[in-house]
Parts: C-alpha cells; sequence; structure tokens
C-alpha cells in the first residue's frame, strides 16, 4: 500500500480508518493495525489529521469517484442526490442537488439541478483548518447561471450534462452541533469538507479532458491533408469556430434534443449554398409566467428530403419574438456553413442574396401550413434559451424576478419596472381598498388615469395651482383628503372619540367614500351629471369617425357611465377619486380611432367632471365640515 492511496486527493490529509477499509475494499475487523497508529503518531499534527509533510507528486493516484447512475427512463427523479462539477470558466466548483434526469432516445442525459451555494464562514471558523470547518449549502437566490423552471420559478435551477457530475453524501440534520448560530431549515452539510469536494470535481474535470477530442467535420477528403491553420493555436475556444458542434451549443441553453436536433441539421447543410424556408411563429399564452413561443421552419431546397426544424421559448412573450426565434434559426444555419468556408481562408467573394415572400396564415400553401402546424407543435417542448454568457464582452447580464436576461432598452424597461413596484405598493395601501373593491364591478384604465393624474392642468412649466391641483388628485385617488375621519386619526386629542356622522344625512359616517352620495345631495349629482353628457355627446359627435349621429346618441343614453347614481355602486365614484373608467374609454373607441383625438375626449370628460362635479362636492362638505368644527370650538 502506498502513502498516496492512504491520503486525501488533496494530499494535505491522512485518511480516516474507516476509509481506509472501504478503499482496501476489504472487511477488516479487529483493532486498528499498528502501521496506521505508527503513520498517526509521526506524520500527522493532533486529531485533524493533517500531514507534517504533505505529499508533493503522488507516483500513482487512483481517486474513486460517484457518478449519477444514468437510468433507461425518459424521466428520473432522483432522491436526496447531492452533485458538484468544476466550472472551467470561472475556476470554481459548483453545487447542487439534482432536480430530476432527462434522458431522450437519441440524446447525451442531462440533469435539472438546483443550485446551491457555500456559505461564508463565520469569524470563529476562519482560524480552523479546512477539515475542521464545517461545510454549509445554502440555496442560491439567483444568479446568471440560472434557467427559467416553470414549475417553480423561485429556484435558482440550470441544466448540466450528467456525465460530467459525480456525487456527495450530506450529513443528517441531526447529527449537526446545536449551537450553530442563527441555523436555517434550509441550510445542507456535505459530509466532505469543499477543499475535498472542490479537489474531486478539479480531478474528474481533468479526467474527462484528457478523454476529450474534437470532432472533424471536413467538406471533403482534401481538407485531411490542408488543416485548418486555425486549429494550431493552443488556445483556441471551439465554442466560437462555426466549423465544429460547439458553436451552436455556446448559443443555446435548455431542452439539449433541440440543440441537437439543430446541431445535426448544420452538419446537413454544410455542404449547401443555397437554402428555402418557409418559416413561422406561435404564442401559447397561459398567464404570464407559464406562456410558450413556439417557433419552427421546413427547407425545401434539396430535391430529395424535406427538412423540419421546431422549439420552443419563454422569455418576453409575444409573436413578434416568436417569428423573430424562427428566423434566427435559419440564419444560424446559413451564416455556420459560410463561416466554415472563411475559416479554410479561401480568396472567394461570399455575397449573401436574401428573397423573402410573406404567406397569410391558413391559406393554401401546403409548406406554409406545414410551417404554422411545426410552430404550434413546438410550444409543446420544453424551451430554449439565448445563453447571455456568448459574448465574452459582456459586462453584466440584467435580471429581473427570475425572468430571464433583460434584452430591450434597459432605461425603458426600469421605468416600467418602477412603475409596476408604485402599483404594487398602492396596491397594498389600505386606505386604497375601498377603492379597488369597487374595480371589480367597475374597470379602471390605468394606463389613462395614470395621465390624467399627472397631466398639466394649466399648461406651464411651474405652477401653483398646477400643484394644488396635482395634491388633490393625488389625496382624493388615495382616500386621504382632510375629511373629518382622517382628522379624528391624526388630532386625536382634538376631535371627540367615535364614529362622527355626516352632518347633511346626520344618518352616514362622514369619510372620503361619502363625499358626493350623501343621499341629501344625489340629486344635485344627477343633475350635474346629465349636464356632463350633454356637452359630452356634443363634443363626442364631433370627434367621431362614424358618420351616424343617432347611433351615438343611443350608445350614450344607454350607457352605464351616465345613468341615474343611487348609491356609491356606481362608475361616477371611480371618477369622482380621479380614475377613469374602462365604461369611459370603451365607449369613446367605439366612435374614435385616433389616439390622440381619444384621449383629447378622456381629458376633457375628467376636466369637466372634475369642475363641475369633484370640486363643488369638495368645497360642499368643506363648509359642513368647518361649520361641525365652529360649533364645538375646533380651530
Amino acid at each position: 500500500m502506498f502513502m498516496d492511496q492512504i491520503c486525501s486527493i488533496d494530499r494535505s490529509f491522512l485518511l480516516p480508518y474507516k476509509d481506509v477499509k472501504e478503499l482496501a475494499n476489504n472487511k477488516w475487523k479487529g483493532k486498528v493495525p499498528n502501521w496506521y497508529q505508527k503513520i498517526l503518531r509521526h506524520n500527522t499534527l493532533s486529531q485533524n489529521l493533517r500531514l507534517v509533510n504533505p505529499l508533493t507528486d503522488p507516483p500513482i493516484q487512483h481517486i474513486k469517484y460517484n457518478t449519477p447512475t444514468i437510468v433507461r427512463q425518459e424521466e428520473h427523479t432522483p432522491c436526496n442526490q447531492w452533485i458538484v462539477f468544476w466550472d472551467a470558466s470561472t475556476s470554481t466548483a459548483i453545487y447542487g442537488k439534482t432536480i430530476r434526469q432527462i434522458n431522450r432516445p437519441g440524446a447525451n442525459s442531462i440533469t435539472q439541478i438546483q443550485h446551491y451555494i457555500p456559505l461564508t464562514p463565520k469569524d470563529e471558523q476562519l482560524d480552523l483548518t479546512p477539515w475542521k470547518r464545517l461545510a454549509i449549502l445554502q440555496p442560491c437566490r439567483s444568479c446568471y447561471r440560472h434557467t427559467y423552471n416553470v414549475d417553480n420559478p423561485l429556484l435558482c435551477t440550470f441544466y448540466m450534462s450528467t456525465s460530467s457530475l459525480i456525487t456527495f453524501q450530506t450529513t443528517p440534520i441531526n447529527r449537526i452541533p446545536t449551537h450553530i448560530p442563527d441555523k436555517k431549515k434550509s441550510w445542507r452539510y456535505p459530509s466532505k469538507p469543499f477543499l475535498t469536494l472542490r479537489t474531486l470535481a478539479y480531478n474528474y474535470f481533468l479526467t474527462l479532458s484528457r478523454s476529450y477530442r474534437i470532432p472533424n467535420h471536413s467538406l471533403n477528403s482534401n481538407d485531411l491533408s490542408q488543416p485548418d491553420p486555425l486549429l494550431n493555436f493552443k488556445n483556441v475556444n471551439y465554442n466560437f469556430l462555426p466549423n465544429t458542434p460547439y458553436f451552436v451549443r455556446n448559443i443555446f441553453a435548455g431542452n439539449d434534443n433541440v440543440i441537437q436536433a439543430l446541431i445535426n441539421l448544420s452538419l446537413e447543410f454544410i455542404d449547401r449554398s443555397t437554402f428555402s424556408f418557409y418559416t413561422d411563429g406561435s404564442l401559447h399564452t397561459d398567464g404570464l409566467l407559464k406562456s410558450h413561443l413556439g417557433f419552427g421552419w421546413l427547407e425545401i431546397g434539396s430535391s430529395s428530403l424535406t427538412y423540419t426544424f421546431n422549439g420552443s421559448t419563454i422569455f418576453q412573450p409575444s409573436s413578434t419574438r416568436a417569428e423573430i426565434f424562427s428566423i434566427l434559426m435559419t440564419l444560424l444555419l446559413i451564416f455556420t456553413p459560410i463561416l466554415k468556408t472563411l475559416s479554410q481562408h479561401l480568396p472567394i467573394l461570399i455575397i449573401l442574396a436574401f428573397l423573402t415572400a410573406n404567406f397569410k396564415a391558413h391559406d393554401d400553401d401546403v409548406f406554409n401550413n406545414s410551417a404554422d402546424l411545426l410552430a404550434k407543435e413546438g410550444c409543446a417542448l420544453d424551451p430554449i434559451f439565448l445563453n447571455p454568457r456568448t459574448s465574452p464582452n459582456a459586462l453584466m447580464i440584467p435580471t429581473f424576478n427570475l425572468n430571464g436576461p433583460l434584452e430591450k432598452d434597459l432605461r425603458k424597461w426600469s421605468k416600467n419596472t418602477l412603475e409596476c413596484c408604485n402599483m404594487l405598493s398602492t396596491i397594498n395601501n389600505n386606505s386604497n381598498a375601498y377603492l379597488f373593491n369597487k374595480a371589480k364591478t367597475h374597470p379602471i384604465d390605468w394606463h389613462n388615469t395614470s395621465l390624467w393624474i399627472k397631466r398639466n392642468n394649466n399648461n406651464t412649466i411651474c405652477s401653483n395651482l398646477n400643484d394644488k391641483v396635482t395634491g388633490f388628485k393625488i389625496k382624493s385617488f388615495n382616500h386621504t383628503l382632510p375629511t373629518l375621519d382622517i382628522q379624528q386619526r391624526n388630532y386625536p386629542n382634538l376631535y371627540p372619540p367615535g364614529l362622527i356622522n355626516c352632518t347633511a344625512c346626520n344618518d352616514l359616517v362622514i369619510n372620503n367614500e361619502h363625499i358626493g352620495f350623501c343621499p341629501t345631495h344625489l340629486d344635485t349629482l344627477n343633475n350635474s351629471l346629465q349636464k356632463i353628457k350633454d356637452a359630452f355627446l356634443l363634443k363626442l359627435i364631433d370627434a367621431s369617425d362614424v358618420p351616424s349621429a343617432m347611433d351615438i346618441n343611443a350608445w350614450v343614453e344607454h350607457s352605464q357611465m351616465f345613468s341615474p347614481v343611487t348609491n356609491d355602486d356606481h362608475p361616477v365614484y371611480l371618477v369622482l377619486h380621479q380614475c377613469v373608467p374602462s365604461t369611459l374609454t370603451s365607449l369613446i373607441k367605439m366612435f374614435v380611432k385616433n389616439n390622440k383625438a381619444r384621449l383629447s375626449m378622456i381629458n376633457f370628460f375628467m376636466d369637466l367632471f372634475f369642475k363641475d362635479i369633484t370640486r363643488p362636492f369638495w368645497k360642499l362638505h368643506s363648509s359642513l365640515m368647518h361649520a361641525w368644527e365652529k360649533a364645538r370650538n375646533i380651530m
């Protein structure tokens, strides 16, 4: 038995005797032999088994690796399987837990992995040796490796070839010391230290690299005697050479079967110079996080064979994006053989000519209908993704909410994101609960509501009046106008405790919801609404693109927007609180097709309502409130 056989693979520690027995593959019984005790006394330091003189370069090293078993099932879910592999691009070991193993016919086995990261050691552990230091893994929240997981989008997951993984065991939680501060249930504890796992992963990576061979796809047999000069460079990156399958595999990530099919087609087209493609895209909508973009094409340039391809992706779903992905796949196959010719350094002028034609959907063209069917079938496949790490010059990969890399203008995207965050805080505001409850029966046009509240009220750059009006709109929308209940909350020592009823009806509690809907004021509200309806009708007839005025009159008369108000279950409630009802925008949209004219009509109605109903009713309420306060000497 050699010394390197009973040492750790990093050649710094002596293996425990129980591990030596496992390596010997023999059921030794009895006490620890004298030769091991002698090595333990003379060659190690204290109880951590660290060697006094670590081995430099062992002459023989046969490392035992535990690799995942590839089962004969298309999908297999192992139980509590933990893996580690070496990432050459970052020179680190990557840890994770196996979610499922995918074994498609005719394709290499791939494994979906939940990403775990090592926990940074506490200050009291920094002075411990690597073997004494407790190894802790915690779930990764999000990183550049993340590939969207439809079943659980909150998990950071990615895919890896099963053959490049090695497995390790974890220590049960009940055997972990209880004195660990701030221990969390999501933490896991590898049975081996990180130093050993990193060394195992790196050595296994070297073993795979030594058996790795670059395939040679040549144009003809004459190329064998004239090797490509580019391949003579030692540091060549095969991921960016179009004459190898690694070029395609480097661009995409995700469904290995779809990527492999694209690689096979690129090899089939390597001798071709002319192509004829029919492409199509399809959008399958099933919620924001489960929408699929299917794409497909068929190539009919060859007289003997018709080549087909389809797939799917999921980020930023739109029909246009599905069409773009379909065209991207065809351009990729054209691009690859042309760059293959360029890489041979032949003095040939290459001219690309593209002839395009558009077809209507579901016409009588057989090939176009076939492409449409391929795109729809592609929606059912597991998705592929553009690999954000393809470009070596990329400074960063912006992502949001685990929804993949952002591929649009970051400034415009940030504006939309901040608006979503502001809207989320508004929805969670308790003062708006009553308004959003009304929105369940009377939908709100949020886009035009935002434009109305932010609108410049007197067309001046700086105006005290505009600030006051905008402030009133925001308070009215948020139900924070200083009614008696708000004043009572803010000044509890000044106002009497208990509910304060409206001084006009003396029946209902006075608050922001009551403004305008007091039973004694409903007749005034309905009369003002009828005057607004008449002015709005004349304006709509003047701006309408529809020639018949009778139809407009009938639609306005029967619109719920102008129906008699009997309680606050009415679209008028939304307008009183500075929201644009969808009932109003739908009515205007029927007769005004121009967006600018439509916005002008909405502003006309909201301005008229604000001047004739909102402000007068607030002034009426304020006068009654001040009279009530004056009677009680509240000044």
